[in-house]
């Protein structure tokens, strides 16, 4: 065969070799490509998910999952809130927030706060809590947190109407490193893609890390008309600021402060409604988070025959925070629980718009309360004044700054006085005759020279009639007094008016002088 022949065919199989070589590595190449975007993309959510939990294998951190109902979370926000509990109570709070559709991350704390009465100068009693919290996750590379804390506040009365409390906790941790499904670089192969057979190049010393941290927190707040008005509290978190590594040769890094500002004020407060903005500022590392709310709290009364609750709060609430999530809430406070469910929604990205969570909320509560009122009695005005310290005939208002300082040494704390008068109402009336106008008139003298006192007003039935007629009587019985003391100069801002229908009777309604001395009114005074 002539040689050009031969060469031309030799010069055929190696373009032919040359075309398949390039074919097998385009090949390759769209596969290594193919396999590398789907690994790209799994890497890339496990890296949207380490960043939504606000966690880094590298760091070795997690904050705590923030409950949205702040009122009750005191020993993750600010322990000396606790100083504000007047009665034993155990809380349980759950938390589930959905990242994606398979990927859950569940937050449980449970606690319980046991007040101490007691009083000497201006220190008016503190607040013991002990309390567990567990988060983890369902599944991915995360560190699963138990945590178990003790905490004390104590609260300082300053003035008659304002009191500030301090407190400090100590947190115990446990923190479990899951390595399931941990990755690295040094699993990644070329050609064949993620081999998780293959090491990760990290040598891990241990998978549990135990610590304490050290907190404090500063709670202020102001009390008018007998409940909170506005508040400002500080608290700070990790203040001994432990050290800790998972894998040998690296550097130990220490957990970081973190802080909370919480303030609320009242705008609007009426016997049967108030509204609470509140505000929460959060620093954890570089972070920082704002959440702005509002609470509305609306009152329920055993006397009204259209709800089923004693007397209590219903609060409905909202919050947005610069996080870019929106929650609503609804609880439900009663004498001897608190029930209430949140839903938070989440406005993170497009991979992940259906992120949420839902956060549940039981309190139980035990033992009565500090008595702050003293039981009922039918006082003469004179015995009034003198459970004041009000001297007869005279304008407290004028007083000298000297008897001032002395006043505010004796009353550094509220006090209150509860009177009964049954005004001898007719059955189904509630019209005041002369001689309980003649009460009325000195009750109205004794509010007037003392601008800092507040009335409650509290209608009473006898047991005959429908509950629903028993309690619009009861209603209209302090509807009219208090109307009378308005007359008078009373600010309506200073009188709140209650309705309990028959619900307490002073005798057995079992006659009709005892049913008449049930048909009554009473007043509660608060200095």
């Amino acid at each position: 065969m002539p040689e050009y022949i031969i060469g031309g065919f030799r010069e055929d199989l190696k373009t032919v070799h040359r075309f398949y070589l390039r074919v097998k590595i385009m090949v390759r190449s769209h596969l290594f490509v193919k396999r590398k975007k789907q690994q790209d993309m799994v890497k890339y959510r496990i890296f949207m998910l380490l960043l939504l939990m606000g966690f880094g294998i590298s760091n070795n951190w997690a904050q705590e999952a923030l409950f949205t109902d702040v009122s009750e979370a005191h020993l993750l926000i600010n322990p000396a809130r606790l100083a504000e509990q007047n009665q034993p109570v155990i809380k349980l709070q759950y938390r589930n927030i959905s990242l994606t559709e398979n990927i859950r991350h569940t937050a449980l704390f449970a606690s319980t706060e046991i007040p101490f009465h007691y009083s000497y100068k201006k220190i008016n009693g503190g607040t013991l809590s002990l309390g567990f919290y567990n988060e983890s996750y369902n599944s991915y590379p995360a560190i699963n947190t138990s945590m178990g804390t003790l905490a004390f506040a104590q609260a300082v009365q300053i003035t008659s109407s304002s009191v500030l409390s301090l407190a400090m906790q100590c947190n115990f941790y446990q923190k479990i490193l899951n390595k399931q499904n941990f990755t690295t670089g040094s699993q990644w192969d070329p050609y064949l893609g993620y081999n998780p057979s293959l090491p990760s190049g990290e040598n891990f010393i241990t998978h549990k890390a135990l610590f304490y941290t050290l907190n404090t927190g500063i709670f202020w707040k102001q009390i008018k008309n007998n409940s909170t008005h506005h508040y400002i509290g500080f608290s700070a978190y990790n203040l001994n600021r432990p050290a800790l590594s998972y894998t040998s040769g690296g550097t130990a890094l220490r957990l970081p402060n973190k802080y909370f500002l919480i303030a609320g004020y009242k705008i609007f407060d009426h016997s049967d409604i108030n509204l609470i903005p509140e505000f929460l500022f959060s620093k954890y590392r570089n972070e920082h988070t704002i959440y702005t709310g509002l609470q509305c709290n609306i009152a329920t009364y055993a006397g009204n025959p259209f709800l089923p609750f004693d007397d209590g709060w219903i609060t409905v609430s909202g919050q947005y925070a610069n996080n870019r999530s929106l929650s609503v809430g609804l609880a439900l406070s009663q004498p001897r629980y608190k029930a209430g469910i949140v839903y938070q929604h989440h406005f993170l990205s497009e991979y992940y718009r259906e992120a949420g969570s839902v956060e549940l909320l039981l309190v139980f509560k035990f033992g009565k309360k500090k008595p702050a009122v003293p039981p009922a009695q039918d006082y003469r005005m004179s015995e009034v004044r003198r459970y004041f310290k009000i001297e007869e005939g005279r304008d407290t208002t004028r007083i000298t700054k000297q008897e001032e300082q002395q006043l505010t040494k004796e009353r550094h704390k509220p006090v209150s006085l509860a009177l009964k008068r049954d005004f001898k109402f007719n059955f189904n009336d509630a019209t005041l005759n002369d001689e309980a106008k003649q009460y009325l008139d000195e009750l109205a003298e004794l509010l007037n020279r003392n601008q800092q006192m507040t009335i409650e007003i509290i209608g009473h039935t006898d047991d005959v009639g429908t509950p629903e007629g028993n309690w619009i009587i009861s209603l209209r019985r302090a509807q009219v007094v208090a109307d009378y003391l308005i007359s008078k100069g009373i600010s309506p801002e200073r009188i709140k008016v209650t309705g309990k229908m028959d619900k307490e009777p002073l005798f057995p309604n079992n006659s009709p002088e005892n049913r008449a001395k049930n048909r009554r009114v009473e007043f509660i005074l608060t200095q």
